[in-house]
């Protein structure tokens, strides 16, 4: 097998084995393409020069390194002013606007909504489904549209409603069609808090979530379904599984079919629910744990179940029953950490409302925060981080990987219990660093396998409780188990009569700044595009005025590559004998303009300027590449030119 490419900052370097090491040679920094799971700085540390000359080796940053820098939030569409009215009879403020079923527009915006089904297809489009949002009359109700935004149409990317009903009332029931089978009218219905995943290929998994069955009863669901953009002229929907009919009472469902523990059979099925927690492993397999819905007895409780479903298995795929009780909890439920960093068959995390989650580039799932109870039983939103890796045990096992197991700060009078955050210098990950506890968090897992977070519901760095619109990163290669970095927005919460989420900071529409900020917000609609950029649309929050309520807003927030200058002036000039013309070039092939920054100088012109003196002396001047979309900022490069007497 061919030894990994080695690299340093400026690209591809041989094999560290074969180079001289001899103490006038030069100075590289590598890393080897290895599993997620090593120290990332160990791996850009293998070699560096001999040990005795490490402390002369480059400060290791991993944003550089990567040919990366902490990218900028742009506000990519929508309103910057919140929505008042959803909720209410009628709320055109928050309307859809759908033009033609399959053709884009720059001015089709699906309604405000929450709780849908969002995901990345294949060739890099942002789909959405459903969620409970507004209709294009204005009315507040579960919805069943299906959506794609293509960030590549038009100027700045166009939305196209491609499914679905525009108008909610009355409700649209899930027509199922035959098993296994697509078809072109096939749909789940109304309905919203599913879970969900994408495969390999770009489809969309689907299952249970709250809505109407087939028959229009409205309540908790455990049908499966898959969705796949290639199929037919626009994509068709199959429902792949479980019950299209519930009891016809209220917020009823489907009683789980849990069968043997560990083995797949195509009976069995887990029950219905909301806000199930789902995620892939690396062998395209789906998991789905825990959740609000129905035991293996019929029980109405919170779950704890874990469960995966794989395609390859059987005719159409089958599910099984991987650990946790098949029997639910209740809300003081307390989890079982055992050792910190230790995974063990016992572990298991107490019941998570609205906890972050992803899984990493190995199939491991790691889960942050949410609300509820502490080892303790003490009841508050939580900061605690596990993970869950199906390839460790028998059968897969849970550790408890930091946080707090149990809640020790409670605040001031008025204010929730919770843990709060610690942030460490911004841009820099750290062991002590951690987001404070907090649940309804929107989140992303970049194309570098690491976990973005912003905002949710919780407790600031002085303990004040509200909307946050903090910007964390966690990458589980950095440090022994995974270390965090506060990469923008504020520490703190507004407070005067009350507390209150941060001003959104919209700056510019379509304009990259490291200003701009989303205000404080809960449960965004989000995706990772084809370049590994995070996008955001939809949140209850505080708007670009610091009012708080429905928010119709599209962000982005864009990775800039690093660039720098080449400038190198004459190191002298003669005065009287004209001007000198200036030259410098920008790695990232952008025009470099020039700065007088001191000295009897003056320069015309801003690329390939000319400076003329007005004396002797020193003069400096400053080469400068301000970035664009794609590139960030140069540091600017200043040279001195010394200005001497003609005839000497």
């Amino acid at each position: 097998m061919a030894s990994p490419p080695y690299y340093h900052p400026h690209g591809l370097s041989p094999d560290p084995s074969s180079l001289s090491l001899s103490p006038s040679g030069p100075r590289y920094l590598f890393f080897a393409e290895a599993s997620s799971r090593m120290n990332l700085k160990t791996r850009f540390t293998m070699v560096c020069r001999i040990a005795a000359l490490l402390a002369a080796c480059p400060v290791w940053n991993p944003w550089t390194a990567a040919g990366q820098n902490p990218g900028n939030w742009a506000w990519m569409g929508g309103s910057n002013i919140a929505i008042t009215c959803f909720g209410t009879p009628a709320c055109p403020a928050g309307a859809g606007h759908y033009g033609t079923k399959y053709q884009p527009a720059a001015w089709t915006l699906p309604g405000y909504r929450t709780s849908a089904a969002t995901w990345t297809g294949a060739d890099g489009r942002l789909w959405m489904y459903g969620g409970y949002g507004i209709d294009r009359k204005g009315l507040s109700t579960r919805l069943d549209d299906l959506w794609v935004f293509d960030p590549a149409l038009g100027t700045h990317g166009e939305w196209t409603w491609m499914g679905g009903h525009s108008i909610g009332d009355p409700i649209h029931v899930g027509v199922y069609g035959t098993q296994y089978q697509p078809g072109s009218a096939n749909s789940p219905g109304a309905r919203m808090t599913a879970g969900v995943w994408t495969d390999a290929q770009g489809r969309l998994w689907l299952f249970g979530g709250l809505g109407p069955d087939a028959n229009g009863t409205v309540g908790l669901l455990n049908d499966l379904w898959v969705f796949d953009p290639g199929l037919g002229a626009h994509g068709e929907w199959t429902w792949m599984g479980g019950s299209k009919t519930i009891l016809p009472c209220s917020y009823c469902g489907v009683t789980g079919v849990y069968g043997m523990e560990y083995q797949f059979d195509a009976a069995n099925m887990p029950g219905s629910r909301i806000q199930p927690i789902t995620w892939n492993d690396s062998s395209g397999r789906l998991w789905l744990f825990s959740g609000v819905g129905y035991d293996s007895v019929g029980n109405w409780l919170e779950l704890l179940d874990l469960w995966v479903f794989d395609p390859a298995q059987g005719a159409h795929g089958e599910w099984a029953w991987m650990g946790g009780p098949n029997i639910g909890v209740h809300a003081d439920s307390a989890g079982t950490y055992g050792t910190q960093f230790q995974f063990g068959a016992d572990n298991i995390p107490s019941f998570h409302q609205a906890p972050a989650h992803w899984s990493d580039a190995d199939g491991n799932f790691w889960l942050f925060g949410g609300v509820d109870s502490d080892s303790a039983r003490v009841s508050g939103p939580l900061n605690e981080v596990w993970e869950f890796s199906p390839s460790t045990g028998a059968h897969g096992e849970w550790a408890w990987m930091g946080g707090d197991s149990t809640i020790t700060y409670f605040g001031p009078a008025g204010h929730y219990p919770g843990q709060k955050g610690s942030f460490g210098p911004k841009y820099s990950f750290g062991d002590s660093n951690l987001p404070g506890a907090r649940a309804f968090a929107s989140t992303w897992t970049d194309s570098k396998n690491r976990f973005w977070l912003l905002g949710g519901d919780g407790v600031a760095r002085y303990g004040a409780h509200g909307n946050l619109n903090d910007l964390w990163v966690f990458d589980p290669s950095m440090g022994t188990h995974g270390q965090w970095a506060w990469m923008g927005g504020s520490p703190s919460v507004q407070c005067d009569s009350g507390c209150r989420g941060r001003t959104g900071v919209y700056g510019i529409k379509y304009r990259f700044d490291r200003a701009n900020a989303p205000g404080g917000r809960t449960t965004g609609q989000t995706w990772t595009d084809a370049q590994g950029n995070l996008w955001l649309f939809c949140s209850w929050g505080s708007d670009s005025a610091g009012n708080v309520g429905a928010l119709r807003d599209l962000w982005e927030y864009r990775f800039l590559s690093a660039q720098t200058i080449d400038f190198t002036p004459p190191s002298t000039a003669t005065f009287g004998t004209g001007p000198v013309t200036l030259s410098a070039t920008a790695t990232s092939g952008l025009a470099v303009t020039f700065k007088l920054v001191s000295g009897p100088g003056k320069l015309s012109g801003t690329h390939n300027a000319t400076l003329s003196f007005t004396g002797t002396g020193k003069v400096v001047v400053a080469a400068v590449q301000a970035g664009d979309a794609k590139y960030s900022a140069a540091t600017a490069v200043r040279g001195s030119i010394l200005v001497v007497k003609g005839g000497a």
